[in-house]
């Protein structure tokens, strides 16, 4: 049986937003010490991440929710779901703005 006890909420004006990179701006929706992490990530117009973003730990599955994220690889509007495999790597960005969920898994 599943009793309220069962579940953590909150709500996602409650959860802080930290700056990562110039115009890239997180809020850890949920981590483990393992290294899975949850993520709603807000991508200013013209933010890039100033680094490869590695996957070394495992899959990595992103929703664009709103405007176009980039990579090396191509572009990916609103609705594009994206999956990261084990040992990938990007350079995340995105010219018009975009939010993005993310979940990062551990192997």
């Amino acid at each position: 049986m599943v009793t309220p006890e069962m579940f953590e909420r909150a709500h996602i004006d409650d959860i802080a937003e930290v700056e990562a990179a110039p115009g890239i701006f997180i809020k850890m929706l949920h981590h483990t010490d393992e290294g899975v992490m949850v993520r709603l990530i807000r991508f200013a117009p013209g933010a890039v991440l100033p680094m490869e973003d590695t996957h070394d730990l495992g899959l990595e599955i992103v929703h664009v929710l709103d405007g176009t994220l980039t990579d090396n690889a191509g572009s990916y509007p609103a609705g594009s779901i994206l999956y990261g495999k084990k040992g990938s790597s990007h350079i995340p960005a995105s010219v018009e703005g975009c939010t993005i969920f993310s979940i990062n898994f551990v192997d």
